[in-house]
């Protein structure tokens, strides 16, 4: 009990000490400033937070061995605080490639030169996925909402639905540079016609998808935007459930997360590692998402629609 208190209060805090802002657009005299890229001997790799980090870590261990057997080279993991923390490490050099979601990429992209490499495929042999928006069941029912709301229409929708509840719940959101924790949702809001700060009476960012999944479910917060997969592999573990954590809003298709590099990754060490992403066993690649089979390439313009959303939330 005293565990889920502290937890509680650390959730709380985190959320409301952290200022809504948008993510800050970058100069073109510090996109100049790339750091010189650090020595490969030994790769490093970057990981974005999307979950606790100690997990993520952990996680990361049959890859990180598979990858070093493969390219016959030391291997290290960099997991940030939050995103931006692995875009600023590639941008300063200290991280070689890195796996991104595809509104933190792009950020990368402008900031760290970053280029995407390859991206999961799953087991329909489609390379997507969406963005969630989580309540709990009572809150839901207030609002009268059944099933799921979709794209555009349903967050329209689900704005309507809370005008006359305007002001009386809290929001989190995961983190300024995740794709379906933040920028799909806050685009979907825009679209609406909506500011968030105008309707909900608390928003703010948690850090990490799971973190506002069990925030929801504890009733610390009301609403909670997340990563389709984080939903999905919480209730299959049985640490969410549809009463405590109901889906009520679905976005559209996202390009899925790309790994990235930096464009001044060297070709003797670029290419064998394509070869070991795309050949990755199916074993290892499951590791990083329960339903992915494999890895193929990608290139620049396959996000596009990212970098669209990217600059209408850059401008608002």
């Amino acid at each position: 009990m005293l565990k889920k208190i502290v937890f509680s209060i650390l959730l709380v805090g985190l959320l409301f000490n952290t200022v809504f802002s948008e993510t800050k657009k970058p100069t073109k005299k510090e996109k100049a400033k790339l750091g010189k890229l650090m020595p490969t001997k030994e790769l490093i790799m970057g990981v974005v937070p999307a979950e606790d980090p100690t997990v993520m870590m952990e996680r990361q261990k049959p890859l990180v061995e598979y990858l070093s057997n493969v390219l016959k080279r030391p291997i290290k993991t960099f997991i940030a605080t939050d995103y931006t923390g692995v875009v600023e490490a590639m941008r300063a050099g200290k991280v070689h490639f890195a796996w991104f979601g595809p509104f933190s990429y792009v950020m990368a992209a402008e900031r760290a030169d970053a280029v995407p490499l390859a991206v999961p495929i799953k087991d329909d042999g489609r390379s997507v996925y969406r963005s969630y928006i989580t309540t709990s069941a009572e809150i839901a029912k207030n609002l009268g909402i059944t099933e799921p709301l979709r794209g555009e229409e349903g967050m329209k929708k689900l704005v309507e639905k809370l005008q006359p509840f305007k002001k009386k719940y809290t929001l989190t959101f995961t983190d300024p540079a995740s794709t379906s924790g933040y920028a799909v949702p806050r685009f979907f809001m825009h679209k609406a016609g909506i500011k968030p700060e105008d309707l909900f009476k608390k928003i703010g960012y948690i850090g990490a998808h799971d973190a506002g999944q069990l925030a929801v479910k504890h009733k610390i917060l009301d609403f909670a935007a997340c990563w389709d997969k984080t939903y999905e592999d919480m209730l299959r573990d049985g640490k969410i459930d549809t009463n405590s954590n109901m889906l009520i809003w679905i976005s559209d298709e996202i390009p899925e997360s790309p790994i990235a590099y930096r464009r001044d990754l060297p070709k003797d060490i670029l290419e064998p590692l394509k070869e070991a992403i795309v050949n990755m066993p199916e074993n290892i690649a499951r590791i990083q998402g329960s339903t992915y089979k494999g890895y193929r390439l990608v290139k620049e313009e396959d996000f596009k629609v990212i970098v669209e959303i990217k600059q209408v939330l850059d401008n608002l």
